[in-house]
């Protein structure tokens, strides 16, 4: 009776987890379909904004905006001008009379985001869009979809499924689909989801438990001797049963993690890449005047690449949602608060707050120190967020033989009620205007060394955030 209420109990918890993470990789996918529906939206219309379409600058603005394929038609649905981005492994050479003939069908639908299929490009979707050009002319801007098909399968109910049945005591999760063939070893546990809305079955396997008991059974009428050992076998398997439940709940609070992670990077992706598409094409506008001088048109194509860089860093950041290795190396304190004091400087001048630095920062540290300056910068920029107008920031270096202390104290409010754990949580933020994103990817960072971050109480008023980095660590 206990081993058959332990199946019971792992089933009903089996099903409440699948059902969770069910409507989080959901929910991640909606955000991935919405970011890239409006990401191609917005290239429309600065397309729609520009002073001129000529071959020069459609393709200046498709390389700039990331778009694979730019058609314009004019008012009676001839094709005027072509433009395409950079050849890309995924999108390969692809005969452009296809593209032509999909945006001709597409042309009434103005201002309509649609997946299409391309002839000779296998089943990846295309997402197209149609924007209105004066004088009744028409653009077709195409977004090849093949970078997010990894994601969406990693989010997908078919993947959760696999995942789940990796554990040898669970038989089958289907959610909308027809179960597997049942037999007496398997048995059944719905639940009944209104969004996504269907209905989730979980099969898990009784064997093992039959096992034990006819064990059992068979130990009894030989020896009794046998029958204590049988009765410790069925123990065993009690306790392997909840191992196995303890580390099932452990891989299922790991994909809520990945599923935090991905909508983490969708909204930085959308976050980020509207304003780096209007200083491309603020910086193409200042490219096309003829009484620009030499180096103000150079630095104005250096904005246009970097825009176009910093933007296919953003939808790597969507695609994987995983970063990639740290490039550890000696770290300057100095060079590193420097740094971060002359970006927050400006911020800190417009707000009435004061920022000092500790006289002596010297020494250095292992890590990687792009995620480090970011790390300093956001506990940095949330300092001068929740100072008062005269207040000061100050920042203090302690070194020693095994760590490394960087401190950030403030003279704001102080810890919300409860402690300082809420902050570090994605999405929260304590004030007006924060995106609630700084203290938690600081809180990334550091512990992407073997570090981690700490909030106090100042006696004073106010709080200190306390940055620990190990001296030798390795970073992850």
């Amino acid at each position: 009776r206990q081993l058959d209420g332990l199946v019971d109990e792992l089933g009903h918890a089996v099903v409440e987890t699948a059902a969770t993470s069910l409507r989080t990789t959901q929910s991640v996918l909606r955000q991935l379909d919405d970011e890239l529906r409006d990401g191609l939206r917005l290239r429309a219309g600065a397309l729609a904004t520009s002073t001129g379409e000529s071959a020069q600058q459609l393709q200046r603005f498709a390389f700039a905006a990331g778009v694979q394929r730019l058609l314009v038609f004019d008012a009676d649905g001839r094709l005027e001008a072509e433009a395409r981005d950079l050849p890309r492994a995924s999108t390969g050479v692809v005969d452009s009379s296809a593209f032509v003939a999909v945006a001709r069908a597409r042309l009434s639908d103005i201002n309509e985001a649609r997946r299409v299929r391309i002839r000779g490009h296998g089943r990846t979707p295309w997402l197209v869009y149609v924007a209105p050009l004066a004088g009744g002319r028409r653009a077709v801007l195409f977004q090849d979809e093949s970078h997010f098909a990894r994601t969406r399968a990693q989010a997908s109910p078919a993947t959760l499924a696999a995942r789940l049945e990796s554990d040898t005591s669970i038989a089958f999760v289907r959610f909308n689909g027809a179960a597997e063939a049942l037999s007496g070893d398997v048995r059944t546990f719905r639940r009944q989801l209104n969004n996504p809305a269907g209905e989730l079955v979980v099969g898990l396997d009784t064997r093992s438990v039959t096992r034990a008991l006819a064990i059992q059974r068979d130990a009894a009428r030989l020896h009794a001797g046998l029958a204590a050992l049988a009765v410790a076998l069925g123990i065993y398997l009690v306790r392997r049963h909840r191992r196995s439940r303890a580390e099932l709940a452990t891989r299922l609070e790991h994909e809520a993690r990945l599923a935090g992670l991905g909508r983490l990077a969708a909204n930085i992706a959308h976050e980020v890449r509207n304003p780096l598409n209007a200083i491309g094409i603020a910086s193409q506008r200042m490219e096309r005047r003829d009484d620009l001088p030499d180096d103000a048109r150079h630095l104005a194509d250096c904005v246009t690449r970097e825009v176009a860089r910093l933007d296919r860093t953003v939808s790597e950041l969507l695609h994987h949602a995983r970063p990639g290795p740290a490039r550890v190396g000696p770290v300057d304190l100095g060079t590193l608060v420097g740094t971060v004091v002359a970006l927050a400087r400006a911020e800190a001048v417009d707000r009435g707050v004061e920022i000092r630095a500790a006289a002596d920062t010297s020494g250095s540290v292992q890590g990687d120190a792009d995620l480090l300056r970011g790390a300093l910068w956001n506990l940095l920029r949330n300092a001068v967020g929740v100072s008062p107008e005269g207040g000061a920031v100050s920042i203090d270096v302690r070194t020693a033989v095994d760590e490394v202390q960087l401190e950030v104290s403030d003279e704001g409010p102080g810890l919300p009620e409860g402690g300082a754990g809420a902050l570090f949580e994605p999405f929260h933020s304590e004030r007006t205007g924060g995106s609630g994103l700084g203290l938690a990817l600081a809180l990334s960072a550091a512990q992407a060394h073997g570090g981690t971050i700490e909030a106090a109480p100042r006696p004073e008023g106010g709080s200190t955030f306390r940055l620990r980095l190990p001296q030798q660590g390795e970073t992850r």
